[in-house]
């Protein structure tokens, strides 16, 4: 972080599988007076395939050493790290703000209350290190001045100086002691506004609605903030904001008045301002008669695995609800044995049934309780090794009983096509009240379909056609004594499972 060059580990061959010998102390070279010194050992050699990486704290992760042929070759697996004799000499000066890009031959302003003591201003390159080299090092100080609440710094004339790219922004004061790094992209042209983000939708809810939308272009700097503004006809109301590293790009916009259509405009924020508003939502009209809309979902599908997960494009919202369809196929005909989140919100199973090649559907959900506000990771486990395809679905609107209560009523069939074929769930027993929300999810163990979603359902997740695992869910709004059967248009000779569950509102 100061300018002087670190030497840690090397060898006396150029043998790959060398492991048990090496060159245990490290060395730092001063550019200033040329000269060596020998500093802290290190306990295991760094040879071939190691590496050492200067980390924002100005510690230096060493790890690694050896050759790994075919998982037979010796290897080092191990990490240490060092610490510089410059973090002896007294506490770090402090950053309290920077900008996140700059652009050439510009300045930058950093604030801090150590300005007073500051001697250096340095950027330094990520790491990227190969064998045993950093192929990318540049060390670049730079000029700057003191001002009353800070540092003008003075950024590189040129990318012959300094590539375009991230660097760390170290502050060095007069004692030698390093900052923590600000991270700082160095760009060819200043940064501009973002663009206006697109696909804005809206869900209504009980005096309120869930918006989601796209990221835009960042315009050259990170987008650190998201505006929401609610419009009745023409007039713009209170926007919430949406902040976060990345921010979010959904939001739940409260205090609406039920009766009352609403469209909704976003726009992002960096640190080179505020770009132009999207393009309106469609209208809603939150309601006290809550209907279950679908908010996101999220697919993956992958062979012979012992779990699978999934995470959605944006933050989940507590009060929703994460309905999660599962298919697995495999020798011995392995089923799902749990589904989890990262967030630690407990999922049920509602459903299960298997085909006559062993191919297993199953349906599980939870309420969302403690992951509101993140992308928790969904993991789907299989009972052994299996081709595993999931969807996790968001919905709002739904009951948030944390059991198989939340379904109403439900139906399902599997069978085997002789041609291309539209197939059913058959129709579920009646529902039991207005404004439930019927699924369909289908399934089949990979026979290369097209498949389509059936009349009177929205398709919402279709992962199809493939050879290891096909999977497609769609759902729709039914009205009470309503009878649903989910249908899907599937290929020849193709063994299928299909479902229909209806989950209650809330």
């Amino acid at each position: 972080a100061d300018g002087t060059v670190l030497a840690v580990g090397g060898e006396a061959t150029s043998d790959q599988d060398v492991v048990t010998t090496g060159v245990l102390p490290a060395e730092i070279w001063n550019p200033n007076t040329g000269a060596w010194t020998t500093v802290a050992s290190m306990s295991a050699g760094r040879n071939y395939h190691s590496t050492a990486v200067l980390m924002p704290d100005g510690r230096v992760l060493v790890a690694g050493g050896g050759h790994v042929a075919d998982d037979s070759g010796q290897g080092e697996f191990s990490e240490q790290i060092y610490s510089p004799p410059y973090l002896s000499n007294g506490p770090r000066p402090a950053i309290t703000s920077a900008p996140t890009s700059a652009s050439y031959a510009s300045t930058m302003s950093v604030s801090t209350p150590d300005a007073a003591s500051i001697t250096g201003v340095n950027l330094v390159s990520m790491g990227a290190d190969t064998h045993q080299g950093d192929m990318d090092e540049h060390f670049v100080p730079l000029n700057f001045t003191a001002t009353a609440n800070g540092l003008t710094v003075q950024t590189p004339a040129s990318s012959a100086l300094a590539p375009p790219g991230y660097y760390m922004l170290f502050l060095v004061n007069n004692k030698g002691v390093p900052s923590m790094a600000a991270t700082v992209r160095i760009t060819a042209t200043p940064a501009a506004p973002p663009d206006a983000p697109a696909n804005v939708t809206a869900t209504a809810g009980n005096g309120s609605a869930s918006v989601l939308w796209s990221a835009p272009a960042d315009g050259g700097s990170p987008i650190t903030s998201y505006t929401v503004t609610p419009y009745v006809g023409s007039v713009a109301l209170t926007p919430t904001v949406v902040t976060g590293n990345p921010p979010a790009t959904g939001a739940t916009v409260t205090g609406l008045t039920n009766g009352t259509a609403y469209t909704f405009a976003v726009t992002a924020t960096n640190s080179a301002g505020t770009g132009s508003p999207s393009v309106p939502s469609a209208p809603v009209t939150p309601s006290g008669t809550v209907v279950p809309g679908f908010v996101q979902q999220a697919s993956a599908h992958a062979g012979d695995v012992k779990s699978l997960t999934v995470t959605p494009s944006s933050t989940v919202t507590s009060g929703n609800r994460m309905v999660v369809e599962v298919a697995t196929w495999g020798q011995g005909g392995p089923g799902t044995a749990n589904v989890t989140d990262s967030a630690g919100d407990h999922y049920v199973e509602l459903t299960h049934f298997t085909g006559s090649d062993g191919a297993e559907l199953s349906v599980w959900s939870a309420p969302i309780t403690l992951g509101g506000g993140t992308r928790p990771v969904v993991t789907a486990t299989p009972t052994a090794a299996a081709d595993v395809g999931v969807a996790a679905l968001e919905y709002s609107g739904l009951s948030t009983v944390n059991d198989t209560s939340v379904m109403d009523t439900s139906a399902h069939a599997t069978g085997k096509t002789s041609t291309a074929a539209t197939v059913s769930s058959g129709a579920t027993p009646a529902t039991g009240a207005a404004n439930e929300l019927a699924i369909g999810v289908y399934a089949d163990s990979g026979f290369g379909d097209t498949l389509k979603p059936g009349a009177g359902f929205t398709g919402r997740v279709n992962v199809a056609p493939d050879g290891d695992i096909e999977f497609l869910a769609e759902d729709g709004v039914v009205g009470q004594g309503g009878q649903p059967a989910a249908t899907v248009g599937t290929g020849a000779k193709t063994i299928w499972l299909l479902g229909t569950m209806v989950l209650k509102h809330s």
